[in-house]
Formats: C-alpha cells, structure tokens, sequence
C-alpha cells in the first residue's frame, strides 16, 4: 500500500491548481478582450457623420441654388404660348445641370462612411436625393422633346418634398437650408401643360 500524501502536499497541490485555473482564466479573459477590441466598429458616429453631411450641403448648396435659379430663369421664358425649340432646349440644359447637380450631391453623401446608427433612414434619404435628381432629368427630356407637362412639374414638387422630410429626420440643419422645409414645398400646380408654371 501507498504512503498516504501529508495534509501539507494536498494544500500545496490544491493552492496550484487553483493558481493556474486562475492564470488560465485569466488569459482567456485577456484574449477576449482583444478580439472584443478588434471587432468593434470602426464606422463614425452619428453626431460626425451629419458634421460631413451638412459641411457638403454646406459646400455644394451654392453652387446647386445658382443652378435652380437659372432653371427658374429658364422657365420664365417659357411662359408664352408657343416657346422656340431652342428656348425649349436651354430649359432642358439647366434641369439636366440641376439633377446632374443633385446626383453629384448625392454621391457625395454617399462617398461618406456611414455610422451603424440611422442606417435605414440615411438610405432613404439618399433614395429621395436621387429621386429629386431622376426628376430633374425627366423634366429635361420633356422639355427636349416639347412633351412637358404639369405632372413632370408637381414630381419636383412630389420628391423635393419628400427628400426635405428625410432631411428633417435626420436633423441635417445645413442640408435643410439648401432643400427647404417640407412645408416648403407644398404647392400643387395646376393648368393644361404649359411649361411656364
């Protein structure tokens, strides 16, 4: 038979094991904590995200507001009864610079990282962005072709609307001031077709 171990050996050996499920714990617990770390989320926050947001609207809006107002312009001189088609083709131009425009700003904004926050309604927005862009050339080919209409007129209306509330969701105070309040653009035209409206 075997000598029966002293009651200081299994202290000792008990103390031991105890010490390395300790240290064994405690690595596992390093380790975890470095790929916790490594996985986490690079993307920018929120509150940085809508900063590049607005500085964008910020940069583009003056160049996109000069070339709404020459669409103005544009369509101020086709408020006759038989505009030329050359008139009809300078009115195509700038609606085709201003969804150029939009389609630029959206790309912009798209350029940005996204943060995981907001993530649905950031896409909306930029749908609508595009939307509003999609409009503009619509309208140009309208023109182009001597087709406008008032409905080509009241989708500006329709998506500008509708990219102003995606705005205002967001809070993009700077991009508000380019697009306008939703409020903004509540006009319903009306009238046979003339491109004048």
């Amino acid at each position: 038979m075997g000598a029966e171990p002293s009651q200081g050996t299994r202290g000792s050996k008990l103390r031991s094991n105890i010490g390395w499920w300790l240290g064994a714990l405690s690595a596992g617990v390093g380790i975890l904590a470095f790929f916790l770390t490594r996985c986490e989320s690079k993307a920018p926050s929120f509150s940085d995200w809508k900063g590049k947001v607005n500085a964008i609207c910020e940069q583009e809006g003056p160049q996109i507001t000069n070339k709404i107002e020459e669409t103005r312009s544009a369509l101020i001189a086709l408020d006759k009864p038989n505009p030329t088609q050359s008139e009809l083709d300078s009115a195509a131009v700038k609606h085709r610079n201003v969804g150029a425009a939009f389609s630029h700003l959206v790309g912009s904004w798209r350029g940005l990282e996204q943060p995981d926050e907001h993530k649905g309604d950031i896409e909306q927005m930029y749908s609508a962005g595009q939307r509003v862009s999609d409009a503009y050339y619509n309208t140009a080919a309208a023109l182009a072709a001597n087709e406008h209409t008032i409905a080509y007129f009241q989708a500006h209306l329709d998506e500008g609307k509708k990219l102003a509330i995606e705005v205002r969701s967001l809070d993009l105070d700077q991009c508000e001031m380019l697009i306008g309040a939703p409020e903004d653009w509540d006009v319903t035209l009306s009238g046979a077709g003339s491109a004048g409206v």
